[in-house]
């Protein structure tokens, strides 16, 4: 075994399984040891096999000694649900022996993303699919043609596995002939485990609408889930709307960046009213501009079902936010609004602001790159001062000076609520810094807090009032103050990878004040 740099020591007051499982982290992605050698780290902590429910090997080279120790290791983790191997050289002889553990292990999530098998190598790589508990397979960015993917879906149906939700989106879909895709979708609209689909990327145009519409409608289909982002659709992309009338499961609808204009959109809004089912609608970097808001806004105000809105990049002014604000103030069911990357201005600001003071529900407000200035950043801190709802607003790459952040601290000071701010990027100094922080001192609950600047004259903030602002934030995350972004851990650990960090709020701390460690660990969507 290699030597390398000496590890953090065990914490005393925490169970060997906590730090060893952590450490292991730490060995695969900042002491950059081979995934065997951190295993065997990792052993030497002794940490307890039944802490571990889930392990990522993406990015490493794996020989074929690797994969023998990997599996070896792997079929001692009796509570192993989840395993992803992406962005992996593939390697026939070493994926052999990790596909023969997948086929008889009781994994239930599987992701095989950027592997580019060659075509020979595809039916051992659909061997997985023996797993009787696999429910969710992922095999993105793989560059599989249509003719493959048709077989893909094909023994995805046959298989003993009962599979809830696939995701090939990165593929090439939409690069074979019209029927290829028909063929695609006809074999998975009858096969009724499956409730999420992903195509985002797949090359899907205009054409191929057709055939998704016949999926949605078929009377077989349960799907609730469905992710088409970065495919071309343009106009006809509208035309998707035609399966509403025929469904009663679809309740994610991902459709951005597919260059819907104004007419699809206005065609989809007209139908919305038809799917009661759908919860969440992306329409994310399409140029529907203010047309597009307003039949969208039309639509809200008689469908009550739609909780989450995507309509960031979408061309939008303050009148696109004054047709989508009027419609939202008395909605009772929007619960996540991101108007991002448009041109909404102070006028707009104050239209989403009456929102956020009217509304009983609204959680989540992301506003960033708006162009925003010291009016309407005055008005969202009064709206967000007396919000008992909203927990957690962006107004990051804006034009908020200090004269906002005062407001913002006495936001700060009033709210109960809000747990994550982000404010970065926009033209703070000292004196906004220490209205903020004086705000903060009487609040408890916020425990995310953005505040830095990447852009040139951006935030120019010292280091002694970051300091004294990140110190009452950590304060209250010391509390167990949590939030939608951060939930309480959990008693039982598992996996999912280790990042690095400047700080924990996102900013260089000083140098007496440095965390032991850097890192945060997010452990099945849990920060620690």
């Amino acid at each position: 075994m290699k030597e390398t740099e000496s590890l953090p020591p065990i914490p005393p007051t925490k169970p060997v399984s906590w730090p060893g499982y952590r450490l292991y982290a730490a060995c695969c992605q900042q002491l950059n040891l081979t995934p065997i050698d951190a295993l065997m780290r990792s052993k030497r902590l002794q940490t307890p096999a039944d802490s571990i429910t889930s392990f990522d090997f993406s990015h490493r080279e794996l020989s074929v000694d690797d994969c023998r120790g990997i599996v070896s290791f792997l079929g001692s983790l009796n509570n192993l649900t989840h395993l992803a191997l992406n962005q992996i050289p593939f390697n026939p002889k070493s994926f052999k022996l990790i596909i023969d553990f997948i086929a008889r292990s009781h994994i239930d999530n599987l992701e095989f993303f950027g592997l580019h098998p060659p075509t020979e190598h595809i039916p051992m790589i659909l061997r997985v699919l023996e797993c009787p508990t696999l429910e969710r397979l992922k095999l993105g960015d793989n560059s599989f043609s249509s003719e493959t993917l048709v077989n893909i879906a094909q023994a995805v149906v046959d298989s003993p596995a009962q599979i809830v939700q696939l995701h090939l989106g990165g593929n090439l879909l939409g690069s074979g002939d019209r029927e290829a895709v028909e063929d695609f979708m006809n074999t998975v609209s009858g096969y009724r485990p499956l409730i999420s689909i992903g195509l985002r990327s797949c090359g899907l145009t205009g054409e191929h609408v057709p055939a998704l519409v016949a999926l949605l409608r078929h009377p077989a289909c349960e799907i609730t889930d469905l992710q088409l982002k970065n495919n071309p659709l343009g106009e006809a992309g509208g035309s998707i709307a035609d399966s509403f009338y025929h469904n009663d499961t679809l309740r994610v609808l991902e459709l951005q960046s597919t260059l819907l204009n104004a007419t699809a959109v206005s065609r989809i809004a007209q139908a919305l009213p038809n799917l009661p089912s759908l919860r969440a609608i992306n329409l994310n970097n399409n140029p529907i501009g203010d047309a597009g808001a307003q039949a969208l806004a039309d639509s809200l105000a008689v469908h009550c079902s739609i909780s989450t809105l995507g309509l960031s990049g979408i061309r939008c002014t303050a009148l696109g936010a004054r047709y989508i604000g009027s419609a939202l103030r008395d909605n009772p069911v929007v619960t996540g609004l991101d108007l991002s990357h448009n041109a909404l201005g102070d006028q707009g600001a104050a239209d989403i602001a009456a929102v956020i003071h009217s509304s009983s529900v609204v959680e989540s407000v992301d506003l960033s790159n708006n162009g925003i200035g010291v009016r309407g950043g005055v008005i969202l801190a009064k709206a967000v001062a007396s919000s008992g709802t909203v927990r957690h607003i962006d107004l990051g790459r804006n034009h908020l000076t200090d004269t906002a952040a005062a407001e913002w601290g006495a936001a700060l000071a009033a709210n109960t609520v809000l747990q994550r701010l982000c404010l970065t990027d926009n033209q703070l100094t000292d004196r906004g810094a220490e209205a903020l922080y004086v705000g903060l001192r009487q609040n408890r609950v916020l425990t995310n807090f953005s505040y830095g600047g990447q852009s040139t004259g951006a935030n120019v903030i010292s280091r002694s009032w970051r300091h004294a602002i990140d110190r009452i934030v950590r304060a209250n995350r010391g509390r167990g103050g949590s939030s939608p972004m951060m939930p309480v851990a959990p008693s039982s650990l598992g996996h999912v990878r280790y990042h690095s960090s400047p700080g924990l709020l996102g900013v260089e701390l000083p140098h007496h004040t440095r965390s032991s460690s850097d890192g945060v660990l997010d452990v099945g969507g849990f920060i620690y």
